[in-house]
């Protein structure tokens, strides 16, 4: 570990996480996602499988791979459901929803193509999946097929997701973004918002805000949409390089994190002035929020805790032994974050 600066109680305290966890046993290939309840995180990654950790220990309490169940290829998405049941999604084009106990799954094979992405609302076990079939596919974990398929407006791989409430936005490699109205199982607008991909798909929503945030990864640009009248109320090139993390809080900052070795922090109360520049030591992959502390994984395996007060980096840590940090969470409820990446090793970070 290294310290950078002073900064705050908490996660942001000057002398950083106390210790480290490793999630073991390790992954034989880079962790490509992860998820996590307050009792346990599951990992996915390259080397097909999925382990499930307990989160107080990190231990492995089993392994989501065999001859009979689970994926073929990478492991690029993977959910935990309320009903503690876990749902992946991999390059196989398989989704498999994986009972809670044991480690036997059930196929759902309606994709064509690789699936880029699950978004899941826990508490009632419905769940969407992009691909790179061009669609998008609304689940419920009960059904035994797919709910309803949304299709025939991207030419293309969808590689982009989100969604909240009866909204969906899907964005595909040529930066087009459509906005789908999941009950009508209809698309509602179309929008070049960016010139190639999207990266990012985030939904803010306080007493003033009703925002659709989306950001680009070739031509760094950040774009923000009002919900209520769909029109655009930022558009800008902000990064140099592709923008890989967007987070908000809960005062009405906005952060974003790019591979050009820097996060812009913006007040959206004032017109989505810039009022902080942070340097991180490599390529920003990804970052996570809570509260006024920002936490970003970088390329050369550090993760940097800054604190938003100051606009400081307080501290880094060194989380890889070898390659990038693909994957940063808070754990507020017990004091952590959890990391995963290239070497295929998790960690929980203690405070």
């Amino acid at each position: 570990m290294f310290k950078i600066s002073s900064g705050i109680d908490g996660y942001a305290n000057e002398q950083g996480p106390k210790c480290d966890l490793p999630l073991t046993p390790e992954h034989g290939g880079p962790i490509l996602c992860m998820d996590n309840n307050l009792d346990i995180v599951v990992t996915g990654s390259s080397d097909h499988g999925l382990r499930v950790y307990n989160l107080s220990d990190g231990k492995q309490t089993k392994e989501l791979f065999n001859k009979k169940f689970g994926h073929h290829e990478w492991v690029t998405t993977v959910q935990i459901l309320g009903s503690r049941r876990i749902v992946s999604g991999g390059m196989d084009s398989l989704i498999c929803l994986w009972d809670a106990s044991g480690v036997r799954c059930k196929n759902l094979t309606s994709h064509t193509g690789s699936i880029s992405k699950i978004v899941a609302d826990k508490s009632s076990g419905v769940f969407l999946s992009s691909s790179y079939d061009s669609s998008v596919r609304i689940w419920n974990e009960t059904s035994p097929g797919p709910l309803a398929c949304l299709s025939g407006v991207h030419k293309g791989p969808v590689t982009e997701m989100n969604w909240q409430s009866s909204l969906c936005v899907s964005a595909g490699k040529d930066g087009l973004c459509a906005l789908w109205d999941i009950n009508n199982e209809k698309c509602i607008s179309k929008n070049k918002w960016h010139s190639s991909q999207v990266s990012n798909i985030k939904f803010h929503s306080d007493t003033n805000n009703n925002l659709i945030i989306t950001t680009g990864v070739s031509d760094g640009i950040l774009n923000v949409v009002d919900m209520r009248n769909m029109k655009q109320i930022f558009h800008e090139p902000i990064h140099k390089m592709a923008i890989n993390f967007v987070g908000t809080t809960e005062n009405n900052l906005l952060i974003t994190g790019s591979a050009d070795k820097t996060l812009k922090v913006f007040d959206m109360a004032k017109g989505f002035k810039v009022i902080g520049e942070l340097k991180s030591t490599d390529a920003v992959f990804c970052g996570d929020v809570c509260g006024s502390v920002v936490a970003a994984g970088c390329g050369d395996g550090n993760l940097l805790c800054y604190n938003l007060n100051t606009m400081e980096c307080a501290w880094g840590y060194g989380c890889e032994k070898k390659g990038g940090i693909k994957f940063v969470k808070f754990v507020p409820e017990k004091m952590k974050i959890l990391t995963g990446g290239d070497s295929g090793q998790g960690l929980e970070l203690l405070f």
